[in-house]
């Protein structure tokens, strides 16, 4: 199946699905990503060495030409997280060159919340100064191949019966992620890894989770244990830490 950025653009509800973000908030995203990636592209190759001459533009004939079509071949990967083998067929390129993408892109990719000030905190006495008293905690994952090593698959499996890996996120209502926990394999509980990464949340703020967090109640924290609600959950279950920080400024869809 192949992958037409120009044409999946014209689809309002199916390219969302695909990159988790409508075409205005990736045109939004470009504004940063855009000069960034360039600016890396004119002095360095797609493997990270330093050019010889700088490239002061792409070839005429180059493949998924545009930072545009770059990317949204990177969300697309770091929300599906396809094979390699995979991305390449649907965008028409060889699997080494989709490899090499996938090693250079998120630099530019994270550029854009540091340089606007929208990096998830990954400190939580952080939050204490936050001026927001409602928060939704939730544990997100991400699937991933099934590893080759054996003490890493154990690690990775999760009791949803696949291999993923995890976060916990803090996000308010417009989904906006003020905090990130470093990831863990599969196999360890939301609950656990909300305990063991705590926060220090404002005196008296207000804490949204489900119930995979039940009997998490942090001191001083009214907490509201519910069903699962695309509304009031952290819903970044699209990516690896690349994508959940660039995009912690933007709603998420994908529910």
């Amino acid at each position: 199946m192949s992958t037409d950025y120009l044409v999946l653009r014209e689809r309002p509800r199916r390219f969302p699905t695909l990159s988790s973000l409508l075409p205005a908030d990736l045109d939004e995203l470009l504004t940063d990503f855009a000069p960034a990636w360039e600016r890396y592209h004119r002095y360095h190759t797609l493997d990270g060495a330093k050019r010889r001459l700088p490239a002061h533009a792409e070839r005429a004939n180059a493949t998924l030409a545009g930072s545009d079509t770059k990317l949204f071949l990177l969300l697309t990967y770091l929300k599906s997280n396809r094979l390699q083998r995979h991305q390449a067929a649907s965008f028409g390129v060889s699997q080494t060159r989709v490899s090499r993408l996938a090693t250079a892109l998120p630099g530019g990719l994270n550029h854009v919340p540091r340089r606007r000030g929208r990096l998830p905190v990954r400190d939580g006495p952080e939050l204490t100064r936050h001026p927001d008293q409602v928060f939704a905690c939730d544990g997100v994952g991400r699937g991933v191949p099934r590893n080759t090593d054996g003490k890493a698959q154990a690690e990775e499996y999760s009791a949803k019966k696949a291999h993923r890996l995890k976060n916990v996120t803090l996000c308010d209502d417009t989904q906006h992620v003020y905090f990130l926990s470093a990831t863990e394999g599969g196999w360890v509980h939301d609950k656990k890894m909300a305990d063991e990464y705590a926060l220090h949340r404002p005196a008296g703020s207000v804490l949204r989770q489900d119930l995979g967090l039940l009997g998490h109640a942090p001191a001083g924290v009214r907490a509201l244990t519910s069903r699962p609600a695309c509304a009031t959950t952290c819903n970044l279950s699209v990516g690896p830490g690349a994508l959940v920080a660039a995009l912690s400024f933007f709603p998420f869809h994908s529910c």
